[in-house]
């Protein structure tokens, strides 16, 4: 059975797995455009300098893109991680207020005695938790004086604000600022 709204639905293309370089494999993927309203093809643009890359970046932020991908022209495609490519994101940082906390479990489910995130006030009324970013030793640190530390400030790096809840957006502990001082 197909779902009624099954015409909405579009497969982005980004990149194609073959042996050429990224400007062939690029020329190969942009021949698609067009060919089929369920078949849309990623933008992509030609930088020549570091300062093209850099104003091409500002321009898609402005625009609302969440980043960009840089590639080497001359890139083979690589099925993991590579120098080839980079990912792009812009980071913002504040400083909020430690509202609660919330234990580290493992994957079924047992407490492991140790953080897994601090409840934050968004500033609103809102609240999120900020869950990556610690050490190992923090997360039993934190843990063990967790009462000590609600009321406190800690700073958070984060891609952006979330419109409606002004939540961060993919929040990352950086450190906890007590009387002033970073720790």
């Amino acid at each position: 059975n197909i779902h009624s709204d099954h015409r909405k639905i579009q497969f982005y293309v980004f990149d194609i797995v073959n042996k050429e370089p990224q400007m062939r494999r690029s020329i190969i993927i942009e021949k698609l455009r067009g060919m089929s309203p369920w078949l849309v093809v990623a933008p992509f643009w030609v930088c020549e300098s570091l300062d093209e890359v850099i104003k091409t970046y500002d321009d898609l932020i402005s625009m609302g893109y969440e980043g960009i991908i840089v590639r080497h022209n001359n890139a083979p495609y690589v099925k993991k991680r590579s120098t080839f490519m980079m990912k792009f994101k812009p980071k913002k940082e504040d400083i909020y207020e430690i509202v609660g906390f919330v234990e580290e479990e493992s994957i079924h489910g047992v407490p492991k005695c140790s953080l897994g995130s601090f409840v934050c006030n968004s500033g609103d009324g809102n609240t999120f938790n900020v869950g990556t970013g610690f050490t190992a030793d923090q997360r039993h640190y934190y843990w063990n004086h967790r009462e000590e530390v609600v009321g406190k400030s800690v700073r958070v790096k984060y891609q952006y604000l979330i419109p409606k809840s002004k939540k961060p957006r993919h929040s990352v502990f950086v450190e906890v600022i007590e009387d002033g001082n970073s720790t």
